[in-house]
């Protein structure tokens, strides 16, 4: 797996159905990235096999971006619901990604690399009244992948969001340090 502090170029694939937060997400990294003084390309496409899927492509580089297209050679994928990961689409890559996902179980993802599963419906519901699905998946990726700091993570949520319903989104950016001591405690077992 690919570490930003080594690495050049960092290329994230995020599927979602339509109004779950994919092109939220990219947004929200492309600013994150912007803010540590990387070069990011963000933006959203339609799925080519299916109109009813949002896939977010998010590139950070520590050089200049000359691609703006779908990315093929993602070295994470984020599935923002389970039902996606049946879609054979949804898991290819020419690279063998970390793979991050909203699921109730973990799935074979094909690759024999690290996948990370959490349960976020389960967790944000037993936690908030109205849950931004990918705030924890993108803290996951943070923490998994050092690709930022994870303050700086907060910092582009808050601006993607605005100041102005921060106060309303507050819990959902409480949970970034709850994946991060949830994540540490699995590691440790």
């Amino acid at each position: 797996m690919k570490n930003m502090n080594t690495t050049q170029h960092y290329n994230i694939r995020i599927h979602g159905f339509p109004g779950q937060g994919a092109k939220s997400a990219a947004d929200v990294l492309g600013i994150a990235a912007l803010q540590e003084h990387k070069h990011s390309s963000s933006y959203t496409t339609p799925s080519v096999y299916d109109d009813e899927i949002v896939i977010g492509n998010v590139r950070i580089s520590n050089a200049a971006i000359i691609e703006n297209d779908y990315i093929e050679d993602a070295d994470c994928i984020i599935v923002l619901d389970e039902k996606l990961l049946t879609d054979k689409n949804t898991l290819q890559s020419t690279r063998k990604p970390l793979v991050i996902m909203n699921s109730e179980k973990k799935h074979r993802t094909g690759f024999g690399t690290k996948s990370v599963v959490m349960n976020v419906k389960k967790f944000t519901h037993e936690k908030i009244q109205k849950p931004l699905y990918y705030i924890p998946l993108l803290a996951a990726l943070v923490q998994e992948t050092k690709i930022m700091e994870m303050n700086t993570l907060k910092q582009a949520i808050l601006i993607k969001l605005g100041k102005e319903k921060s106060h309303w989104f507050g819990r959902n950016l409480e949970l970034l340090d709850e994946v991060v001591k949830k994540q540490e405690k699995q590691k440790l077992h």
